[in-house]
């Protein structure tokens, strides 16, 4: 490895392994202290996991064998952590400890006291002790030593003030400290021989602060232009005084009064100080687009700074196994937000070590099958609207389906008769469930069921989904696909006709409940008076297209004024909920093309609101555009909607396309598989059945085949709407009854409209 890139690395993973350990200790307090194991068994598991993986692909040894020791520490315990032995608890507590000083020493030589420290703990045969101290100064560590801190430490309730001693009569518990905070930023001191100005030194900068500046630079925005319109209302004001002044000196006899020329000499210094306030506006308003401008170069870096890493990692780690690995990286030239890259980067980690354990073989043994004695892994990465599609390929010899069949058996997780009826893209995703292994062996790199659940875990959490494929002797591929950007920011949510909207803060003037009397008549149509001047009104039902388009003023709607970048609007909504702080999730290929949807928002309690585009909105309303809906829907019998049974598993897809269904006119029933759909379709009595092919429990093509058995529902129209963009998948669905199939990536509501009203003439 170039030895620049590698110390680049290591200070790299000096600076993410001091907070994998923060945060595996975090994990045990929550267990110890609430006695109840839940999310952060499962991440204390995957921090060591990962913090194993890195410092093995970096030969940071010392490191990789005690997070290896550690996990053996705890995998007899790991189904209760909560109640883990006092004993085992501090000897985890110790091996934690003795993991900062060799982390922080990372490529260079350790600290001979903590690399003695930490061979004992192993059980490790080590060289000579040092000679134990007898006096305090022969205690004090040498420069540049880090000194080996007591594992054993106490925890008193948090009712007792933080310096308060143990009273004789009370025995100490034997506990672990509270969580240690995640630093807000750190800088990570140059290896020697690192020149403070080197072009390589790295200074770390913790995610959360810099989506803290973009936040709060969104809210100087706000307030900016809060700031705005107050000032050219007071201009407004000041012009007004000035008129009535000048009447008032007409209008007296004689010399102006005292108080009148005073008040006229005011008011011309106020009308002086204006432009001078919109200048001074005006440049705010230049140096925080600066601001924002910087705040999103700092969110972004580009996928070199991970791949890069991965092909000398790789090979280092083959060599230990007597295997030979060539990596190749594609798309590293391409920038995603660093919160995106954080988990892809521990992702990438478990899927080329598991490249390694499970797809590279012997060179002797390649070589009898009639390929190249080194391995190929090909991890390539391309950009997708808003979409970043990650594929690892290795040319190994492909997953043992035969073998995930026997595991699942022999852990009597399923029946035999449940195994040989799941379908094959089922039966491998139980690869990425928790503790599942087709190893019976555990080794360094493998067995413990961690790596492809912490892959899961990684890409979920950033609203990404992983999926594999595999060819029996021609090897396995894994496909993540993740959104580019993450960014948090502040939302009006709204609720209307049921679905979850937001709006961004950053497009808000104002939240309005006016009385009947502030709505007049325009040329357009209603418009809604204000002293900045009339704003035209429009109904988000309106221009959702889901009905009734005019505002009744008379009801005292909810009423948005909405500031895009060219033209402003008062939307009148069904009921505001309040503004919430969220991550903004870009649009996938299903939403990408709708036209007043700009991706998603997501709360802190997880909920998810479709978030709208405040300019999209403005300019629709612009468009005089008061219905969507085709006119097929909406000359439907209202009291008679025809019912569409949805089949989807994922929340949100569900969510958006119930939503357009209503909006279209029809009645949506929702199910989350296949089973469900079946238990839902006698009293649903749907007039179609619109499924995704990809669910747990029981998938579509199965429901397709159950639904055509069944005499009452055998001609019921079925339309697939999934991801697979394959011929085999396509002629699957035929050939079992499916009357339509739509690709995901190709969606759009037009198509859907056309598809639902070709497969439906015949009943109508």
């Amino acid at each position: 490895m170039n030895p620049q890139l590698r110390a680049t690395l290591l200070r790299r993973f000096r600076a993410l392994g001091l907070e994998r350990v923060a945060r595996v200790e975090a994990a045990l307090t929550a267990l110890v202290e609430r006695r109840a194991a839940g999310d952060e068994r499962e991440l204390l598991l995957r921090e060591l996991h990962t913090l194993k993986g890195e410092a093995r692909m970096l030969q940071v040894p010392l490191v990789d064998r005690l997070s290896h020791g550690l996990e053996d520490r705890l995998a007899p315990h790991r189904d209760d952590l909560a109640a883990l032995p006092e004993s085992v608890l501090d000897r985890v507590l110790e091996g934690l400890d003795l993991l900062r000083p060799l982390l922080e020493s990372a490529g260079q030589a350790a600290p001979p006291p903590a690399e003695a420290a930490a061979q004992a703990w192993l059980g490790e045969p080590r060289a000579a002790m040092p000679a134990p101290a007898t006096t305090r100064a022969e205690a004090t560590p040498a420069p540049g030593d880090a000194p080996v801190q007591p594992h054993t430490r106490e925890i008193r309730p948090s009712t007792s003030p933080p310096a308060a001693m143990p009273r004789p009569d009370q025995t100490p518990r034997v506990g672990l400290p509270p969580p240690t905070p995640r630093p807000p930023a750190s800088t990570v001191a140059p290896a020697d021989g690192d020149e403070p100005g080197d072009e390589t030194t790295l200074v770390r900068i913790a995610t959360h602060d810099i989506e803290t500046v973009r936040h709060l630079a969104g809210d100087l925005g706000l307030h900016l232009g809060g700031a705005a319109a107050a000032l050219t209302q007071l201009g407004r004001q000041a012009e007004r005084c000035a008129d009535a002044l000048g009447r008032s000196v007409r209008e007296q006899r004689g010399a102006p009064s005292e108080g009148l020329v005073e008040a006229r000499s005011l008011l011309d210094e106020l009308r002086a100080v204006l432009p001078r306030l919109r200048e001074a506006l005006s440049d705010a308003g230049v140096e925080l687009d600066r601001l924002v401008a910087l705040g999103t170069r700092l969110s972004f870096v580009e996928l070199r700074e991970v791949l890069e890493a991965l092909p000398p990692a790789a090979r280092t780690l083959a060599r230990t196994q007597g295997k030979r690995v060539r990596v190749t990286v594609e798309g590293g030239h391409l920038t995603i937000d660093r919160r995106v890259l954080d988990r892809l980067e521990d992702a990438l980690v478990h899927l080329v070590r598991n490249a390694v354990a499970h797809g590279a073989s012997a060179p002797a043994e390649r070589e009898a099958e009639g390929k190249d004695v080194t391995t190929q892994v090909a991890i390539r990465c391309v950009a997708r609207g808003g979409r970043l599609q990650v594929v690892v390929e290795d040319d190994g010899p492909g997953l043992d389906d035969d073998a995930i069949r026997r595991t699942l058996i022999r852990r009597a997780l399923l029946s035999a008769d449940a195994v040989a009826e799941l379908p094959l893209d089922r039966l491998r995703a139980w690869l990425f469930q928790p503790n599942f292994s087709t190893r019976e062996t555990v080794s360094s790199v493998s067995g413990r069921g961690v790596g492809l659940e912490a892959v899961r875990r990684a890409i979920e959490s950033v609203d990404g989904a992983v999926r594999v494929e595999s060819e029996p002797g021609s090897g396995t591929r894994f496909v993540l696909d993740l959104p580019m950007a993450i960014t948090r920011i502040a939302v009006l949510l709204l609720r209307h006709d049921g679905t979850l909207f937001a709006l961004p803060a950053t497009g808000l003037g104002g939240v309005l409940r006016p009385a009947a009397d502030a709505f007049a008549p325009g040329a357009d149509g209603l418009v809604l008076r204000t002293d900045g001047g009339p704003l035209p009104v429009a109904s988000l039902r309106g221009l959702l297209g889901g009905g009734e388009a005019r505002v009744d003023p008379a009801s005292r709607p909810w009423v948005l004024h909405l500031v895009g970048s060219t033209r402003s609007l008062a939307l009148a909504v069904d009921s505001v909920l309040g503004q919430r702080d969220a991550l903004r999730v870009e649009a996938g290929p299903l939403l990408a093309r709708h036209p007043l949807v700009a991706g998603f928002a997501r709360t802190e309690a997880s909920t998810a609101a479709l978030l709208l585009d405040v300019d999209r909105l403005c300019a629709r309303a612009a468009e005089g555009v008061a219905q969507l809906a085709p006119a097929a829907a909406n000359d439907r019998a209202t009291s008679r909607r025809p019912t569409v049974l949805l089949v989807e598993d994922s929340d949100l897809t569900r969510e958006m396309l119930a939503a357009l269904l209503g909006r279209l006119g029809y009645r949506v029933v929702e199910a989350v598989n296949g089973r469900d759909a079946l238990e839902r379709l006698p009293a649903a009595d749907p007039a179609v059945v619109i499924t995704d092919l990809d669910m747990p429990v029981m998938d579509g093509f199965r429901l397709i085949e159950r639904i055509r058995g069944h005499h009452r529902f055998s001609r019921l129209p079925i339309v697939v709407l999934s991801t697979r963009d394959h011929a085999g998948a396509k002629t699957r669905a035929a050939q079992i009854g499916a009357d339509a199939y739509v690709v995901k990536s190709d969606f759009n509501e037009g198509r859907l409209v056309a598809i639902l009203s070709a497969v439906l003439e015949p009943r109508s």
